[in-house]
């Protein structure tokens, strides 16, 4: 494939080489067990003329027979390259009860490979939907393909398919927020293009962008990343509030005495709304900061994103927006036309002096709420519903209980994604494992230090060793979730040293290393015939100085069947490497391994709630070896950089709720004066995040950082919903009841149209 600068790239190039830039690459498929060599494939075949079973051979030795190693000369575990037989059975037939191949191209994407691995992983897919496809439909097969970066090219595909949803998501809350900002006289046909404030809502809107920009802005000068998540919530989030504000202040603007001056009329909205309105972005701008405390990245970049979003968002409304609403209002006035307001109404009637705003027009949404204001007055109506909101609550927390982990990999890809196969197969079809590593951190090679033998699993070692109860977990694998026991690079080490093994340790006669496969005349390093003292083994454990002039040996050595304990390939790359160290692995010249990894691998994982038990489970095990031995030791694997988060997603979403619960109670007590008022509308609001976590159980949403995410804008919508209603009743004069009504008949309208249909219309079409 064409890489820049006019070269070329091969799978030679950027393919994984175990045994160094001169060996073969390190590809994983059943023909691995015939060297990838149709010739010796059709010998073997020819060899068995009457055997119909005669490939099992190989797959049975596959670790003991030499002509069943691969091409790059190491073993081919059938488990790898076979898939669909039966899980949990001791004796597999591979070649009778297998119902899928896998196959394997293992690249080597260090710095210098990256552009050449990503073009060769591009062509890959093009060649496999170009040419595979067409050749595997026509002999009835199916094939499921993936590359390292395909995910990240699908992501950005949906990406780009979303942008023109979202948009059209937000065109139909624009043309719905024009017309309620107009009020219900904007319906009236002879009032149809004077009564309705497009201009204003396109400026409203034109704030809200600019608040998300501003926000972007700044934080992205205090290099805080913008994420994919944050510009497809945080507009939404911006354009609730934004609207709602914009309701309140143009409807009550509408309630406000027509004959007097425009700017009089505005200056009493604004100090009638403005108060509620600062009370409630006040209260989501300390709620959603307080979301900063819970150490999760994406709800602490949330959070910032939010609150900066909505400060801004509200000092637009109250400033800008104003000054816009004033200029409309004045353009109402003098019966100009919406978007052309150079045009006049020349019309015989408004010649009249009519101007066509004679006070606020009562429409169907008033006229019901009105109507639910009356009925909610009613006992037995409010027990009802008291009632009902309860039972929901208690449902709720019920559910949560049972609220799901995870986020499945196929619901954050699009639907016709090629992947959705791959990762379906992957789930029903592999029958091993991710790969996972027990990383052990300092460990003292010293012969006076029991830190090898803590570690290791061969005679002289711990019962209770670092790898001992690696392999007792593996022992009890359903549970565990540990499938093999880790290999062992000091294990083996050992073993290779050992002289009663004479092809492994050897050395020419100026005491540098003879290979295996070298038939010079070399000798044993440890057998005791040197005349060199270093070469003498004195117990059962090395020296430092024996280990520093025999391990690069060790990680050298390829294995071979007079050899197997041989470290390259296998063990070269286990260690931390220094290129100031002179062994060429860090602390081991000073007797000191810095890092060490030993490879096993987990059981088959298909489910989200298998991937989060195997974490807990292996960081379990670790924590237990690190407490009885004394020494530091973690597990890693490829998928725990994704799956890290559910193990303390309680305490985020903790963390979250109550800094939000508990901005939202100081900052209506401040405000409102009244601490019931003030508990009341957190209980309401917060009883409205765990009534949605319920429903997500419901309906099989699972609970993750975009969830967490999602409720985190949800307290801030249901505060919309809760705050200007309640301020409204705690400023009214008469009885409770009284005051109920007026403040829902009030504020109601502008609350439902602001908020609730805004936002319905807008998911409406997301959906």
């Amino acid at each position: 494939v064409p890489i820049s600068g006019g070269k070329k790239a091969t799978l030679e190039n950027i393919c994984f080489k175990p045994f160094g830039e001169n060996g073969t690459c390190a590809i994983q498929s059943v023909l691995q067990y015939w060297q990838m060599d149709r010739a010796t494939f059709e010998l073997a075949a020819s060899n068995h003329p009457n055997e119909s079973d005669w490939m099992e051979f190989c797959f049975q030795h596959w670790i003991t027979r030499e002509e069943c190693f691969s091409a790059y000369k190491a073993p081919m575990d059938p488990k790898l390259v076979f898939g669909g037989f039966p899980r949990d059975q001791g004796n597999i037939i591979y070649s009778n009860e297998s119902n899928s191949l896998i196959v394997i191209y293992l690249v080597d994407n260090s710095e210098e490979n990256v552009e050449a691995a990503l073009a060769f992983e591009e062509e890959f897919i093009d060649v496999v939907q170009g040419k595979l496809m067409g050749m595997v439909h026509n002999h009835t097969l199916k094939l499921s393909y993936s590359s390292e970066s395909s995910v990240q090219k699908e992501l950005e595909r949906e990406s780009n398919a979303d942008a023109m949803t979202v948009l059209l998501s937000f065109i139909a809350m624009f043309f719905y927020m024009t017309v309620v900002l107009g009020g219900a006289s904007s319906f009236r046909p002879s009032l149809i293009c004077f009564r309705t404030r497009i201009l204003l809502g396109l400026g409203g809107v034109f704030l809200v962008i600019c608040s998300v920009a501003c926000a972007a802005g700044i934080l992205s000068a205090f290099g805080v990343k913008t994420t994919l998540l944050i510009v497809e919530v945080i507009p939404f989030l911006a354009l609730a509030i934004g609207v709602d504000n914009m309701c309140i202040l143009a409807h009550t603007l509408q309630c406000q005495d027509v004959n007097l001056a425009v700017p009089i009329r505005i200056g009493n909205a604004l100090s009638s709304a403005g108060p509620s309105i600062t009370l409630a972005a006040t209260a989501e701008v300390l709620a959603f900061l307080a979301g900063v405390f819970t150490g999760m990245p994406a709800c602490t970049t949330f959070a910032l994103f939010a609150g900066i979003t909505v400060l801004i968002d509200y000092i637009f409304q109250v400033t800008a927006f104003v000054a816009m609403l004033k200029i409309d209002e004045q353009r109402i006035r003098d019966s100009r036309m919406d978007c052309i307001p150079c045009v006049p109404d020349r019309r015989e009637r408004r010649r009249g002096g009519s101007d066509g705003n004679d006070g606020p027009q009562v429409g169907l949404l008033e006229r019901l709420i009105m109507g639910l204001s009356q009925v909610l007055q009613k006992r037995a109506v409010q027990v009802t519903v008291l009632l009902s909101f309860f039972a929901m609550l208690l449902g709720a927390i019920g559910c949560i209980q049972h609220l799901e982990l995870g986020l499945e990999q196929t619901v954050a890809l699009p639907k016709d994604s090629y992947l959705q196969d791959y990762f379906h197969d992957i789930a029903t079809q592999l029958r091993v494992g991710p790969p996972v590593y027990f990383v052990q951190k300092g460990m003292n090679l010293h012969p006076d230090s029991e830190d090898v033998n803590k570690t290791c699993s061969t005679a002289g070692c711990y019962p209770n060793s670092m790898l001992n109860q690696i392999q007792q977990a593996a022992q009890i694998a359903p549970s565990s979730y540990i499938a093999t026991s880790a290999a062992s690079w000091i294990d083996d080490y050992i073993s290779w040293m050992n002289p009663s093994l004479n092809r492994c340790c050897r050395m020419y006669s100026n005491e540098t290393f003879c290979p295996t496969e070298s038939t010079d005349d070399c000798e044993t390093c440890f057998d005791g015939n040197s005349p060199d003292p270093l070469f003498h083994l004195h117990g059962s454990r090395p020296t430092v100085a024996q280990i520093n002039k025999t391990i690069p040996w060790f990680m050298e050595a390829i294995p071979s069947k007079e050899c197997a304990k041989a470290g390259r390939g296998a063990y070269n790359t286990e260690l931390k490497k220094s290129a100031t160290d002179p062994t060429g692995y860090a602390g081991v010249s000073e007797g000191m391994v810095a890092a060490a990894r030993y490879r096993g691998y987990h059981t088959p994982l298909a489910t989200q709630n298998d991937f989060i038990t195997a974490l807990k489970e292996a960081n379990k095990l670790t924590a237990k070896i690190s407490a009885d031995l004394g020494i530091e030791v973690f597990p890693y694997s490829v998928f725990y950089v994704f799956f890290e988060q559910y193990l303390q997603m309680d305490y985020y979403a903790t963390v979250t709720f109550a800094a939000a619960a508990v901005s939202i109670l100081v900052v209506s007590y401040l405000f409102l004066g009244s601490l019931w008022a003030a508990a009341l509308t957190m209980a309401v609001v917060m009883s409205v995040v765990i009534d949605i976590m319920g429903c997500m159980y419901v309906f099989g949403i699972q609970f993750n950082a975009v969830s967490l995410t999602n409720l985190a804008m949800s307290i801030g919508i249901a505060l919309e919903f809760c705050i200007h209603i309640v301020r409204s009743f705690t400023v009214e004069d008469g009885s409770r009841t009284f005051r109920a009504q007026v403040a829902l008949c009030r504020m109601g309208t502008p609350v439902f149209n602001g908020i609730a249909l805004t936002k319905l219309i807008g998911v409406l079409v997301l959906s």
